[in-house]
């Protein structure tokens, strides 16, 4: 009989890689061995696509801390009857704030809880109460690891990185995407460069239509598309329309079908001028079997081979993104084999197939050392605690 693993995530719309990241993981996941159970604090578009593919769905809002704390007692209150009606065998906590809302509800039954880290920037303190609360840690890259260097030297085995996956048949080379071209009117002979993510200054849209309006000089019929939505949009229009690219960059909005549109690009950008935790985007372009040029920070650096398996550009250099694009355009057999390369990579590194298998082991060693320990354990409607 398979065992409950109870998921809480922050939110219950796919805002971000994180989301996307455990929609992968619920959709795969070994159900001969494992149930999932999502917790989110309102419905939206990942619980739809969660219950898209059976997985069952509870509703229980969660505020912050330095909201009524009437609210956190009460959404504590449903947490706790949760566990004690569905008797999970561990807890899977997707964000910060999920992790103090699982690791204070599980205590009572000693439950053993993941904390999963998608974030670089420490949050101080609060880390080290919400590293005293779970049981292990899953850190999506060595970036995100250096977060929790003050507690590698007392207990070196509590975190653990795993990356991030990508579904290589979702994205794949053999994926055709010739209406994208006619649904923005692009001729077949002309270069596409694309840039997907929120719509927000840290991400380096502004750099990419920098890079653009020097990629026109050398290349007058090249297009852009700055796939996403967010509140740097407004920005960014503006800007496209002073640098003169208003007939070459096209702003998509918030889309879905990111595969299609990466199979309609020559060339991803991804452009953030701040450290990246990991960087989403990229492996699925490489999954893509498309060349992807990147800035050289965080969890990208551990992704990507430069010059092998992609291109690797300092944050915030138009000019030498502009460089590296338009000699990418030029040379088709380069491109090429870069393409190769990253695909390559990405099968042997980042499958979502490889991410799901490690958290399964891991589930496994932690459920298999609870039961050994057989420490506690509780008994349906009842709040009998037998053991310490």
């Amino acid at each position: 009989m398979p065992q409950t693993v109870l998921f809480i995530e922050g939110s219950g719309h796919l805002a971000g890689g994180g989301q996307f990241s455990l929609l992968g993981l619920l959709q795969n996941i070994d159900r001969q061995q494992f149930k999932p159970l999502l917790v989110c604090p309102f419905e939206g578009s990942l619980t739809a696509r969660a219950q898209e593919v059976q997985v069952q769905v509870e509703i229980v809002p969660m505020e912050a801390l330095t909201g009524n704390p009437v609210n956190t007692l009460r959404a504590l209150s449903r947490l706790k009857h949760l566990i004690n009606r569905t008797q999970p065998a561990l807890i899977h906590a997707n964000t910060s704030r999920s992790m103090l809302y699982a690791g204070l509800s599980a205590r009572k039954w000693g439950i053993p809880t993941l904390w999963h880290v998608r974030v670089i920037d420490s949050e101080g303190w609060y880390d080290k109460l919400l590293a005293g609360l779970s049981t292990k840690i899953i850190a999506i890259s060595e970036a995100v690891m250096k977060r929790f260097q003050w507690l590698h030297a007392k207990q070196p085995d509590k975190v653990k990185m795993i990356y991030n996956g990508v579904d290589i048949d979702a994205f794949h080379p053999d994926i055709k995407a010739d209406h994208i071209r006619e649904e923005f009117n692009i001729r077949m002979s002309s270069p596409i460069i694309g840039i997907i993510g929120n719509l927000l200054k840290w991400k380096g849209q502004r750099n990419f239509l920098q890079a653009a309006s020097e990629i026109v000089k050398v290349i007058p019929d090249a297009k852009f598309l700055i796939v996403g939505d967010g509140e740097d949009k407004g920005y960014l229009m503006n800007l496209c329309h002073r640098l003169g690219l208003g007939d070459c960059v096209f702003f998509t909005g918030r889309r879905y079908d990111i595969p299609k549109l990466m199979a309609a690009m020559d060339v991803i950008i991804h452009a953030s001028v701040e450290a990246e935790p990991f960087g989403r985007v990229v492996i699925e372009g490489m999954a893509m079997g498309k060349v992807v040029v990147a800035t050289n920070a965080g969890g990208v650096r551990e992704i990507i081979e430069n010059d092998v398996t992609g291109f690797l550009i300092p944050p915030r250099n138009s000019s030498v993104m502009a460089e590296i694009i338009v000699q990418l355009i030029k040379d088709p057999a380069r491109r090429k084999d870069v393409e190769i390369n990253a695909r390559r990579r990405v099968e042997r590194y980042f499958s979502l197939q490889e991410h799901t298998r490690q958290i399964e082991n891991l589930y496994r060693q932690i459920i298999s050392l609870r039961q050994v320990g057989g420490s506690r354990y509780f008994v349906r409607q009842s709040d009998i605690i037998v053991g310490k």
